[in-house]
Formats: structure tokens, C-alpha cells, sequence
């Protein structure tokens, strides 16, 4: 949505959440707008059963819908039509609007107009169908309005995206103790049968997500031990072998942890800033508000002719940086690629030298 190029990049999307929508949504309020559709007087029975408990809790319910009840989604979309639809009415005069999946919320505009109306939307909800909109967890985004010091925002109290100490930590934790699981799980079923589907199962379902973890955090936020799985250097090499060598065929993801990091971030870089394309056009970037960190134009030019990232990893160069780092000083992001890059140029050298 951001990328659209008919969209200013001075505006702000927010995605708005509301607390536990689909269990309280006023019930009263939810049938009485479904019965004001009479184009879908045959389903009315079906969104009256979308205010049906479960037995266990006493049949009625007074508040919320069954949550993931085939009419629940479609009777919870026409109760929340004409808060959303003001919403898009307020936006729409200067080139925004609101758009929603179910529960899920966005509202776009510049910074002056879509923070006063989500707290309008916030309040109408509240009022009309007993949805409170949790402030805490709205979400926005800028291509190149600065949010920090937005009056809009502080005033509504939207809080600004940011990473919190530990977060990323506990996110990978989390993902390796799902992985650990399913490993475990799968040797339980495919032990006994078949040695060889165990191996296959667990190698290509777990290696997409490795992959995904080491293209999306530096090195130094991946890099494990093998709990003596290969203890000895012999039984090591022996592992990553090829097949045909009679090897297991593994590749150490440690090894190519710095690449992949590199990679995916330098792909992720050249889609930052908006560039030329060929034939006189241009390809908006998502993300032009960092323009000052890599320089204006820095993608433009095919490599080497482009500055691509010696600015970049120079330093930053200007006193407003969106990113947090002080004149001067490398992001953490910088950080973490300058030493994955070393890396990687150490080991070519030392490769090199050998020959």
C-alpha cells in the first residue's frame, strides 16, 4: 500500500487493533445492523447463531460471535461497516482512506488528519458496538514523515515501531523451542518406520526456517554450538561430506551465516530508497525516509559505478537519523554488517593465500 505510487510519501499508515474484537463485540448491537441488510434476510438464522456459546458456557451469549464460525466473520464485518466507513469519509478528501481485512484495521493519511480520526474511529466503536481500541498496540508507518516528534501521534499516544531490549532474544528462543519440538515429535513417529523419511522430513522442513533466521539476524545473534553432537574434528568432517563421499552431506549454517546476513540485507537496502528504472521511469522505494543514512541516489548506478553502501558503513554522515545512531557512528545495523563483511573478506584472503 505504501509503495503505491499515487500515495504521498508524507503519509501515515496505522493500523489500528482492537481488544479481543470477535469476543466483544456487543451482541445486540451485531444483530441489529445484519437485520437492517435485507439483501441477506436468508442468513439471518446464521448470524444469530454466531451469538450461540458453546453448551459449556451456558448457550447465550450476550457479548462477541463464535470466533472462527463461518458467519462470524461476515456478521462481525457488517457491524463494524459504518464506523469504517465514516473512518474512510473523513480520510478520503485528502487521498487516504481505511481499508479492513475482519479485525484487521488501516487507516491512512497525512499525520494532521488520520491520528484525530482513528481516535474519532476509536471512540465511535467504543460507543456503538463496546470495541475498544487498545492505543498501545496501534502500529504506524512513514515511507518519509518523520513520526518521533509527530503532535498528532503524541497526542493520540500512538506508540512509535521500535525493537525493545531482549526482544529479539526471547523471538529466538521461541522459534528455536518450536523447532526442537517439532524434531522431537517427528523422530517419536518416523523412528521405528522409516530412518531415511526422518532424515528428509526434518532436514528440509527445518532448513527453510534456519535460513530464515540467519538471512534476518547478524551472525553474532545466531552462531550456536552442536551440544557434542559432532564432538571430534574426524567425525565433523566426515558429517559434511557429500553423499557420494559417503558424508552426510552438511553444511555448517555457521559458515555461511555472514553471507546470508549480507545478502538478504543488501537486497532488503536496494529497495529502501525510490531509483530509476530502465526506460525513464522510477520504482518507489518503501522506505525514502533513510535517505540521509545511504545518500540520495545511492542504489542508482549499476555496482561498482554505484555508492551503494560506502556511506552507509562510513558512518552517518548528517545529525537527523532516523535510526537512532549519533553523528558519526555506524547503526547497529551498521554495526553488525561491517563485521559480518570483514568477516567474510578475511576468509576469502586467507583462502587465497592458501592456494
Amino acid at each position: 500500500m505504501v509503495r503505491d505510487p499515487s500515495i504521498r510519501g508524507d503519509f501515515v499508515l496505522v493500523k489500528i487493533d482492537l481488544k479481543n474484537a470477535y469476543n466483544e463485540i456487543d451482541g445486540s448491537a451485531l444483530l441489529r445492523r445484519c437485520s437492517e441488510r435485507t439483501r441477506l434476510f436468508e442468513q439471518h438464522h446464521l448470524e444469530g447463531q454466531t451469538c450461540r456459546a458453546e453448551t459449556s458456557r451456558g448457550g447465550d451469549s450476550a457479548t462477541g460471535t463464535q470466533q472462527g464460525g463461518p458467519p462470524s466473520s461476515g456478521a462481525f464485518c457488517i457491524a463494524i461497516q459504518p464506523e469504517l466507513a465514516a473512518l474512510d469519509a473523513e480520510l478520503r478528501p485528502f487521498g487516504g482512506g481505511a481499508w479492513a481485512e475482519m479485525d484487521d484495521i488501516f487507516a491512512l493519511g497525512p499525520a494532521a488528519a488520520v491520528f484525530p480520526a482513528v481516535k474519532r474511529f476509536g471512540e465511535a466503536v467504543k460507543a456503538s458496538l463496546n470495541l475498544e481500541m487498545q492505543v498501545s498496540k496501534l502500529e504506524c508507518f512513514s515511507p518519509e514523515y518523520n513520526l518521533s516528534h509527530c503532535p498528532w501521534r503524541e497526542a493520540l499516544g500512538a506508540p512509535v515501531g521500535m525493537v525493545l531490549a531482549g526482544f529479539v532474544d526471547a523471538w529466538l528462543r521461541a522459534q528455536v523451542s518450536s523447532i526442537e519440538s517439532y524434531i522431537e515429535k517427528t523422530v517419536l513417529s518416523l523412528r521405528a518406520a522409516s530412518p531415511h523419511a526422518l532424515w528428509a522430513a526434518i532436514y528440509y522442513s527445518c532448513s527453510a526456517k534456519f535460513d530464515f533466521i540467519l538471512r534476518h539476524l547478524p551472525p553474532d545473534q545466531t552462531a550456536c554450538g552442536y551440544e557434542g553432537v559432532l564432538f571430534d574434528a574426524i567425525t565433523a568432517r566426515r558429517a559434511r561430506l557429500p553423499a557420494r563421499m559417503r558424508g552426510l552431506g552438511l553444511r555448517s549454517l555457521e559458515e555461511v551465516a555472514p553471507a546470508a546476513f549480507c545478502a538478504c540485507f543488501v537486497e532488503a537496502a536496494e529497495r529502501f530508497l525510490d531509483r530509476s528504472t530502465p526506460g525513464g521511469g522510477s520504482e518507489r522505494g518503501f522506505f525514502q525516509m533513510l535517505a540521509p543514512l545511504f545518500g540520495h541516489g545511492a542504489f542508482e548506478l549499476p555496482y561498482p559505478n554505484s555508492p551503494r553502501l560506502s556511506r552507509f558503513l562510513s558512518g552517518c554522515t548528517t545529525n537527523v537519523n532516523p535510526l537512532g545512531a549519533q553523528l558519526g557512528q555506524l547503526t547497529p545495523t551498521g554495526e553488525s554488517f561491517k563485521r559480518a563483511w570483514e568477516g567474510m573478506q578475511r576468509e576469502v584472503r586467507g583462502w587465497i593465500l592458501g592456494c
